[in-house]
C-alpha cells in the first residue's frame, strides 16, 4: 500500500463480520484517519500506542458508564476479564 493523500485506503477495512455497521465503520475510519493525520510526524514511532491507548480509555469509560460503574458488567460487554478492565482503568486513569 503506497503512502499518499486521501483516504481511499480506508475502504480496505471491513469489520462487517464483527457486527460493526457500515455507518459506524465509516465514522470510525474517518476518526482514525483524522487522529493519524494529526499525530503523523510527531513521534511517528508511537502513533499506534497513542491511538490504541486513547481508544482503550474511551471504551473502558463508556463500558463503565453504561454498566453503572460495575466493572464485571463492563468486562462482559467488552469481552475482557474483570481483572483486565481493572488494570486498564488504572493504566488509563479511568474511573479511579
Amino acid at each position: 500500500m503506497s503512502k499518499g493523500s486521501g483516504t481511499a485506503w480506508l475502504g480496505l477495512i471491513d469489520n462487517s463480520s464483527r457486527g460493526i455497521t457500515t455507518a459506524s465503520q465509516a465514522k470510525l475510519n474517518k476518526a482514525v484517519a483524522a487522529a493519524f493525520a494529526e499525530l503523523h510526524g510527531v513521534g511517528d514511532q508511537e502513533i499506534y500506542l497513542q491511538l490504541v491507548g486513547a481508544v482503550q480509555a474511551q471504551l473502558i469509560h463508556l463500558a463503565l458508564y453504561h454498566s453503572g460503574g460495575n466493572q464485571s458488567h463492563a468486562a462482559i460487554a467488552l469481552g475482557l476479564s474483570r481483572t483486565t478492565v481493572h488494570k486498564l482503568m488504572l493504566s488509563h486513569r479511568v474511573g479511579v
